[in-house]
């Protein structure tokens, strides 16, 4: 399974990213340099001179990507600690937010533009790596403190329409909820076809009956869409974990005057809070829901996670939904 991470660059010479055996895999800014490489297509939406043929490597001057892939598709160290939830899968690297973190809106369409023409190429590496089945999108568009009523978008963004379109091809597209804590659903997590991912927190105990949803978590509904389908706007579809989080850390030094290449990530993980981190590890089972059955469909995909999900809170609506919550969605993702 081949699954496209849309942030800020992934430094995938990193020892959780770079390869499958982790065996001998010193660092190496060459992603191909290893027989069993997990990187096998990068291209960068934030660059008006990148080449489309997917044969560069988007760096990580944020961090986040790295990050996010980590938890997503990384294989951990020689232990196996810190393993992503699905450490068999491929990496497709897609830049649309830059080192800064920023994003706009013509680089998360030309991103999502370019996983939609790649559905189903062949990356010339070998049979098991063709296309892209799942896209992992830890940015949106960002609420303002100046507008506390913002309630975020409808579904008309062409962000949104855009993932809208990406589903009808194939992909299935796993969507961060934004980290604002109020009742905002942001742009393309508000896409009607999308899987939006809400943040739970585990409190640090493996007991799931204390288990809440982040602070920091956006909630639904999304605003009307005028089109007479009320289920469009119950947004979250799911919660996932997002607190504490522990992943692999990217190398963010600058380059200086006779270092030979820049900073290589190389062992490091690190903690981070976020939407962004429920986002990958829901990602991560979506490829292992596809390795189980190829032949998913992305709707029947989401329609599987909504339906197993572990139920938490009260029903927004019963008339609407007997089960769905403004704040999880259909309830807390179920890996079993």
């Amino acid at each position: 399974i081949v699954i496209a991470v849309l942030d800020t660059g992934v430094d995938n010479e990193h020892r959780s990213l770079n390869d499958f055996d982790d065996q001998n895999d010193e660092p190496d800014l060459d992603p191909l340099s290893y027989n069993d490489h997990k990187w096998v297509a990068g291209y960068d939406a934030t660059s008006a001179s990148s080449n489309p043929d997917g044969s560069q490597d988007p760096d990580d001057g944020s961090g986040h990507g790295t990050h996010v892939a980590g938890s997503a598709l990384g294989t951990g160290d020689s232990n196996r600690r810190h393993m992503g939830t699905a450490p068999g899968a491929y990496l497709v690297d897609v830049k649309v937010l830059t080192d800064a973190g920023g994003t706009n809106s013509q680089y998360s369409i030309g991103g999502i533009q370019w996983i939609i023409n790649n559905v189903d190429t062949d990356w010339g590496h070998n049979g098991s790596s063709r296309g892209i089945q799942v896209a992992s999108m830890s940015f949106g568009s960002l609420g303002s403190p100046l507008n506390p009523d913002d309630t975020g978008d409808n579904g008309s963004s062409a962000e949104a329409r855009l993932v809208n379109q990406a589903v009808e091809a194939g992909i299935v597209c796993v969507i961060a909820m934004g980290n604002d804590g109020t009742r905002r659903v942001p742009s393309p997590a508000s896409a009607d076809l999308g899987i939006s991912v809400a943040a739970a927190n585990d409190r640090n105990s493996i007991n799931r009956t204390d288990d809440g949803i982040a602070s920091y978590s956006n909630s639904g509904p999304r605003d009307d869409d005028g089109d007479d389908d009320e289920m469009d706007e119950l947004k979250p579809d799911i919660a996932s974990f997002g607190t504490g989080i522990t992943s692999a850390t990217a190398a963010t030094g600058a380059t200086f005057p006779g270092q030979p290449t820049r900073p290589m990530a190389d062992r490091d993980y690190d903690s981070k809070d976020g939407t962004s981190m429920a986002t990958p590890i829901a990602s991560g089972i979506v490829a292992l829901m596809l390795e189980a059955n190829p032949d998913l469909e992305p709707e029947e995909v989401r329609d599987i996670l909504r339906s197993s999900s572990e139920r938490r809170g009260t029903p927004y609506d019963t008339d609407l939904d007997p089960v769905w919550n403004e704040e999880w969605g259909w309830g807390l993702i179920d890996a079993s």
